[in-house]
């Protein structure tokens, strides 16, 4: 009688790893907030807005730091995922006018390609470094970025294809207002123009990092199958 085969489970790549980490230190600073807020002023356990907002101490700018620590995990992943998806990418698939692209965009051109044969102990490893150090500053909270990246790995549409995936038609959408929040508060403090401090819902909030840590994960599975 034959045995079985189960399969293992997916080893999570060193960038989800990474994302993980950071994406659980915000996501876990809104969840506080709002376990602050009803203990302290919340006599029935609900959260009202905008009380919750009013209040002193400020528990929303708790949910608000939550949500910069949350889109700093989605943009460092991205960034991450590149630099490790490179080199397996060209082991499997050879040099391509993309990947070629993208080495000569991040400053390796012929002359560094030929150092790196003759000096390098440990080349591949250089070229992560080198691929990490330019686009660390680059910011890959722009989906226009991110498919502009993984276009280097021979993926078309990345970002559309990790929608369609888990079937989520707005799932774009909803990302990007969280992004669009973050740069309101990490570049006017969450003020109006009007100087008005915009209330922020943590229940909303929690819902929409479930979305990018979906879309993230399901990011990495199509990674993975790429350079598998």
């Amino acid at each position: 009688m034959k045995k079985s085969v189960r399969n293992k489970p997916t080893k999570e790549s060193k960038a989800l790893e990474r994302f993980n980490l950071i994406f659980e230190r915000g996501r876990q600073m809104v969840i506080n907030s709002k376990a602050l807020f009803i203990l302290t002023e919340s006599m029935d356990g609900k959260i009202e807005v905008k009380i919750f907002n009013q209040s002193k101490p400020h528990y929303s700018d708790m949910c608000r730091s939550g949500i910069v620590m949350v889109v700093a995990a989605f943009d460092t992943y991205f960034t991450y995922r590149l630099s490790d998806a490179i080199i397996p990418y060209i082991k499997k698939k050879g040099v391509t006018k993309k990947t070629v692209s993208l080495l000569e965009g991040v400053g390796m051109d012929l002359e560094f390609a030929l150092n790196l044969l003759q000096d390098s102990k440990r080349p591949n490893r250089r070229i992560r470094t080198l691929v990490e150090a330019t686009y660390l500053r680059e910011t890959t909270q722009n989906f226009d970025v991110i498919d502009k990246f993984f276009l280097s790995l021979g993926i078309k549409n990345f970002s559309d294809n990790v929608q369609a995936k888990v079937n989520r038609k707005t799932l774009k959408r909803s990302i990007t207002k969280l992004i669009r929040r973050r740069n309101a508060i990490a570049h006017d403090g969450d003020l109006s123009r009007n100087g008005l401090l915009s209330d922020v819902n943590p229940d909303e909030i929690l819902k929409k990092m479930d979305q990018v840590r979906l879309f993230v994960r399901t990011a990495d599975t199509i990674v993975a199958s790429v350079i598998k």
